[in-house]
């Protein structure tokens, strides 16, 4: 009779529950029908655990490669052939930990860490590593730490929101906070400076979001390293930015909203308030579908439109995201339901580990949304899926 009361106690606080949760949805939003409790059992094709207690992974959006990381190794991998191609290590008695990862369908790989910076290519390994200051035009700038990213479609990559580099490491251009003449007379704050917290770049490079640390809200950046808008929207602390493959729509995940912006215009054309605690956030190439995951909801903007699709069904929160090329398929990694995958109409199409075994994080996936690539209990793993 005691075991009867307990286990009907439980079912009813799991009905409050429910209720409770179905109840806290965001501002301005339509609540789409939940997906299935479960998707369709997903298994990894490969797992890489030659290195412990990885932290980074990024495939190409080709299939063809990944760059990984833990702390202190670095390796790069084959994932047509399922084999590591290159491997490092980071000086550990330096502190010099692997802060990001980042990789090109051209088979070249940044890593930024807290000392410098390293460049991989697929065919020869290392083929840049560089760190502390370097001179520039006359000029001295710190090379380590984060944000570092290369193009996706190219073989330049930005540091920091105020360097360019082309492979292996040749400067293209640097904005330095203060300009001076030839006569090294002081002139006045660079108007083309940019200090930046996350970066994403557009697929050949031309366009550069930054989510920054001077102005407290998005600026948009060229090719030339020019800044062609600073948004006035006054966002708070950003947990992360992303940028459409062609450049026209930029989605800033915040600790209370999800800001969506389009590359003419500096004043978001979407402002939603998430009622959580920090949102990441994946734009399709075109820019017309962009997904935002929360604690517990995965939110769906489909053609700009102010009134998102919002499923309850993400178990926990919502650590890394990812879009294919055309934002049919949205995949979410997170800290108590595993990796899971949907479908841009919020429908749960797989799923791989369940609640409470542990947390997923760093998760991207090809651009024809067939090959997805994510770090599960301190291995890579890697998924093929219809």
């Amino acid at each position: 009779m005691k075991n009867s009361k307990k286990i009907l106690a439980i079912v009813l606080w799991g009905v409050l529950l429910a209720i409770s949760l179905g109840s806290c949805g965001g501002g301005g939003s339509s609540t789409g029908s939940n997906p299935p409790v479960q998707g369709n059992s997903l298994t990894p094709i490969w797992a890489f655990d030659e290195i412990p207690d990885l932290k980074f992974a990024k495939i190409s959006r080709n299939g063809n490669w990944a760059i990984v990381a833990a702390d202190y190794h670095i390796v790069f991998l084959d994932l047509v052939n399922k084999t590591k191609l290159h491997e490092i290590s980071t000086n550990e008695s330096e502190n010099d930990y692997v802060d990001g990862v980042s990789i090109s369908d051209q088979g070249f790989a940044v890593v930024n860490t807290a000392n410098g910076i390293k460049v991989f290519s697929a065919t020869d390994g290392v083929i840049a590593d560089f760190g502390g200051k370097i001179s520039i035009n006359n000029k001295w700038y710190n090379i380590g730490g984060s944000p570092v990213v290369i193009s996706p479609s190219g073989a330049s990559y930005y540091a920091y929101g105020y360097l360019k580099f082309n492979v292996p490491n040749t400067p293209v251009w640097a904005n330095d906070p203060y300009l001076y003449d030839n006569n090294g007379n002081y002139i006045g704050p660079n108007p083309n400076y940019e200090s930046s917290n996350y970066l994403a770049v557009s697929g050949d490079g031309e366009y550069i979001a930054s989510a920054s640390s001077v102005y407290n809200s998005p600026v948009l950046l060229n090719g030339n390293g020019e800044i062609l808008w600073k948004s006035t929207y006054n966002n708070d602390a950003a947990e992360g930015i992303a940028i459409s493959y062609n450049g026209n729509v930029i989605a800033l995940g915040t600790l209370s909203e999800i800001t969506i912006y389009t590359k003419d215009n500096p004043t978001p054309v979407i402002k939603w308030a998430h009622n959580s605690y920090g949102a990441v956030v994946a734009v399709s190439d075109d820019g017309m579908v962009v997904a935002g995951g929360v604690a517990g909801k995965l939110i769906i903007f489909e053609n700009l439109s102010s009134q998102p699709l919002v499923y309850d069904k993400p178990d926990g929160t919502v650590i890394d995201i990812a879009i294919s090329s055309d934002g049919n398929t949205i995949v979410l990694a997170t800290d108590f339901g595993g990796l899971e995958i949907y479908d841009k109409n919020g429908n749960l199409k797989y799923q791989h580990d369940t609640e409470y075994e542990g947390a997923v994080g760093s998760v991207s996936i090809s651009s024809d949304g067939k090959t997805v690539g994510c770090v599960f209990g301190g291995k890579f793993n890697l998924y093929k899926i219809q």
